[in-house]
């Protein structure tokens, strides 16, 4: 360089020092502002928000997503058709009947008998109760 700084070779890689980038200066000013929350943030911050509701009587604070499975399992109670299979998907999508199936499988078979009897008379009194 001719002005006497310190020798500084331009090439490849190594722009001019006038046309790199300022410290503390961004490349890319317009760029994603800082905070900014992609779609699964948002999504999840608004599941996670917390609603009061009424529950038989009682006011109570929950996520709304609680209170979406909570209305959803009482409408499928009610016996709307779609509530009832959206409900009954939800171990299957949350991978609950896998661990289920594993700690029935490391059962004795005794407490495969008593919980089999007891699901069985759970289910009859729902069955009657809807009908």
């Amino acid at each position: 360089m001719s002005d006497g700084d310190d020798e500084y070779e331009v090439g490849y890689g190594r722009p001019p020092k006038k046309s790199q980038f300022k410290k503390g200066r961004s490349g890319n000013p317009k760029g994603r502002p800082r905070g900014a929350k992609n779609y699964k943030t948002i999504v999840k911050e608004a599941l996670d928000r917390k609603i009061e509701i009424k529950v038989n009587g009682r006011r109570m604070k929950v996520s709304q997503y609680e209170a979406v499975v909570t209305r959803v399992a009482g409408d499928a109670m009610s016996g709307k058709p779609r509530q009832m299979a959206a409900f009954l998907d939800l171990p299957h999508r949350f991978g609950l009947i896998e661990e289920e199936e594993r700690l029935v499988r490391s059962m004795s078979e005794e407490d495969r008998l008593i919980l089999e009897r007891y699901v069985k008379r759970r289910v009859d009194q729902v069955l009657k109760v809807l009908s």
